[in-house]
């Protein structure tokens, strides 16, 4: 399965979201910029997507809610051990209320950004999780793989297409 994104200005995505109306589209806006999702078979209707491999998918992506992106730098020597670290422990937001989906995307490109997308009923939701026993949780020691500090990003659904 292949996900691509693209980031624009809310009115540019939503042009494009309407266009393409047909696909399966996620049109969601943060506080900075807005982000179009596309999960698919086949190829993009972007015309400068970034552009990812679906490794772990959970749920199903709709229209509505919160959704979480965790850009996660792995060098690339050690994309090999960060998959199969990822694919051996359970995810645990996947227990956890409010949550709807994951997908697990590794970058098409010699790129080091992992991309870890979760969609949440809503912010609070999120927010609950990341406040849990369960979000604290030790992760498995896995060394230097990482080439620099993960970071998140959110997003809103606009349900108005």
């Amino acid at each position: 399965m292949n996900f691509y994104i693209t980031y624009g200005t809310a009115d540019f995505l939503h042009k494009i979201a309407k266009k393409h109306h047909l696909e399966n589209l996620l049109y969601m806006v943060g506080k900075e910029q807005a982000a179009l999702f596309h999960e698919t078979e086949g190829e993009t209707v972007f015309k400068a997507p970034h552009a990812y491999d679906v490794i772990y998918a959970k749920g199903e992506l709709v229209q509505s809610g919160f959704v979480t992106l965790n850009h996660i730098p792995v060098k690339l020597e050690s994309r090999a051990l960060f998959e199969s670290t990822f694919q051996k422990k359970t995810n645990i937001s996947e227990h956890q209320r409010g949550f709807q989906a994951i997908r697990v995307l590794r970058p098409q490109k010699d790129e080091e950004v992992y991309l870890i997308l979760t969609l949440w009923e809503s912010e609070d939701l999120f927010q609950d999780f990341q406040e849990s026993e369960a979000f604290f949780q030790p992760h498995e020691d896995t060394g230097s793989i990482f080439s620099r500090p993960a970071y998140l990003t959110s997003y809103h659904a606009v349900t108005d297409n």
